[in-house]
């Protein structure tokens, strides 16, 4: 019985001899907790210095820009149609043709246009052949007096008038008359001649005279109506020339246009056929200006007092990446749409080499103020944190060995490059690598100045996302 509960202690102390050795350091050290920390003091390891790299803040020239996105127009888009009725017989150019001013489109039937002209013109023959005089007269007369009643007042056209032959016959019987009155004058005054004779002397003169008004009216009535019969023709022959639809002349040349032969349209669109029956109105084609275009896009409100006419735009192309095209505005539109809170911007845009397309989406870059001497670092020297923009700042009061944070507001990018606009002291030198390890007045070393073990140490460490670049 002994034996057993012998065996039996031995193994409960064997079980909670763990136990006791725990309660036993804690003891210890709950016991010895100030000599123990006076212990430690002195064998304290040194901060090592984390290894960075550094780059100067620089004064560069910066543009100060929007980003926009908008759409590529012609600097024309026109929809032609035909003005005169009658049936397609040719159609001489198709999509993706470029055409000058002037040039051929489409011909209609001109038959009965061509009718139209002759009727006119024999028309207008009779009538000056009533005048007695030729076709070059008459367009003499009109080019120089217009159809205006100045025509009938000039000189020469009042001595044809009074060449014709009814107006010289009547101005013949009117002389012939007067002769006689002045006869029968004489003899009434030696009595010799009846007084009825006399009145009827008078009489004749009277006819002679409205006999002669008569026939100049009726002059002037023939010409009016060699001008009728002249605007008559005119007009059937523009309709005969309409019956030939041709590309339009643009009253004004596009900017970077010196002249009508360098102008081309660019055919977008047929509308037609051979055979088809035109009716005024009826659309043929859609022709538009490659040269220059005009880039349209909506500016967000807030940027309002920063745009102005004359400013540079960079804009680029999905069919294009990587190649920059240059333009400038030229118009603004004062309205500022209620809905999205944008104003319309239009750019003009040079296209001589045809290389942009009307349509094409592109993103666009408004410059809207240069500035000579800005404060630049290299982006990946910005920290940011919780809202909060910094640098690290090579303290030179400590010898270059020590670094300095320092809080900053940030603008542009510029390539690699990123503006401070505040906050930066002047000829800084920043912390461009190892930032994740810094704190204000941290030790650093050089890159350069330390072994590559140790270099190899500290870039062991994960980075940071809080490094510009890295995290926004």
């Amino acid at each position: 019985m002994n034996a057993i509960v012998s065996r039996r202690r031995r193994g409960t102390s064997g079980a909670l001899a763990p136990l006791l050795a725990v309660l036993v350091a804690l003891g210890s050290g709950w016991g010895c907790g100030e000599a123990g920390d006076r212990s430690l003091e002195g064998t304290t390891a040194p901060v090592a210095p984390v290894v960075v790299t550094t780059a100067p803040a620089v004064q560069r020239p910066i543009e100060r820009s929007i980003e926009v996105v908008g759409t590529l127009f012609g600097w024309e888009e026109v929809t032609l149609g035909s003005k005169q009725t009658g049936r397609v017989i040719a159609v001489k150019h198709d999509v993706g043709d470029r055409v000058s001013p002037g040039e051929s489109l489409v011909e209609l039937d001109p038959v009965d246009a061509r009718f139209a002209v002759e009727e006119s013109r024999s028309r207008l023959l009779g009538e000056l052949v009533k005048l007695g005089i030729s076709s070059e007269v008459a367009d003499r007369f009109t080019s120089q007096y217009g159809i205006s009643e100045a025509i009938l007042q000039n000189d020469e056209v009042v001595e044809i008038i009074r060449n014709t032959p009814p107006v010289k016959q009547a101005q013949a019987t009117l002389e012939l008359a007067e002769i006689r009155l002045n006869r029968q004058r004489q003899l009434a005054s030696r009595s010799a001649g009846t007084v009825q004779e006399l009145q009827d002397a008078e009489s004749e003169k009277r006819v002679a005279e409205a006999a002669l008004d008569n026939a100049t009216l009726t002059a002037r009535t023939v010409i009016a109506n060699a001008l009728s019969t002249y605007v008559a023709m005119e007009q059937a022959t523009e309709v005969l020339r309409e019956m030939t639809i041709e590309a339009p002349r643009p009253s004004v040349l596009p900017p970077g246009v010196e002249s009508m032969g360098e102008l081309r349209y660019a055919i977008s669109q047929r509308y037609v056929a051979e055979g088809q029956f035109l009716r005024p109105g009826d659309s043929v084609y859609d022709l538009v200006l490659e040269h220059p275009l005009r880039l349209r896009a909506d500016v967000p409100e807030r940027y309002g007092a920063r745009v102005a006419e004359g400013q540079s735009v960079e804009l680029s192309v999905a069919s294009h990446p990587g190649t920059s095209f240059r333009g400038t505005i030229s118009r603004i539109n004062p309205r500022i749409d209620p809905v999205s809170r944008t104003f319309e911007v239009e750019a003009e845009v040079a296209n001589e080499d045809l290389v942009l397309r009307p349509g094409s989406f592109a993103k666009a870059r408004v410059v809207t103020l240069r500035e000579d001497d800005a404060t630049l670092v290299p982006i990946e020297a910005v920290v940011r944190f919780a809202g909060v923009v910094k640098l690290f700042l090579v303290d030179p009061e400590s010898g270059g060995d020590r670094v300095r944070e320092v809080q900053v507001r940030t603008g542009v990018q510029s390539g690699e490059m990123i503006e401070i606009l505040d906050g930066l002291p002047e000829g800084s030198v920043v912390i461009t690598s190892g930032q994740t390890r810094l704190a204000d007045g941290s030790t650093i070393v050089l890159r350069g100045e330390v072994g590559a073990e140790a270099i190899e140490g500290q870039e062991g460490d994960a980075p940071s996302p809080e490094v510009a670049g890295q995290g926004e």
